[in-house]
């Protein structure tokens, strides 16, 4: 997994301003720090029971304050389904956290489907760089 190009796209879709506010509710400014970090299958799990009640290995775990928790092994899974590599996956996620932050939700058949046009179309434009 590359780290380093990982970071570099998700700071260059900050820094350009990539990320939209969601089209509803408060609009929330990314927070100064957003930390993403990488977390086995058990310890998604393990958090993802813990904040979430369902301890489940899941995708992403986004915290308001600006944490984001990927899992590169439920990544891999899923990213094969869609032809997309692990590195490329796990910078949807990343993409998807980032979202999250500026307000978008998944809570919803609608609000899911309009996050899931937004993150793709973010996500053509960081891939490109």
């Amino acid at each position: 997994m590359a780290t380093a190009s990982l970071a570099r796209r998700l700071r260059s879709a900050i820094d350009l301003g990539l990320i939209p506010p969601a089209p509803y509710g408060k609009r929330r400014p990314l927070p100064d720090y957003v930390e993403v970090s990488l977390l086995s299958s058990a310890e998604i799990g393990r958090v993802h029971g813990e904040f979430l009640a369902d301890p489940s290995p899941t995708d992403v775990i986004t915290f308001d304050h600006g944490e984001i928790l990927v899992c590169p092994e439920v990544a891999c899974e899923q990213g094969a389904g869609y032809g997309r590599s692990l590195n490329e996956e796990v910078l949807l996620y990343g993409l998807h956290g980032l979202l999250h932050l500026r307000g978008w939700s998944d809570k919803t058949p609608a609000k899911r489907k309009a996050m899931s046009l937004a993150q793709e179309k973010v996500w053509r434009r960081v891939k490109a760089l």
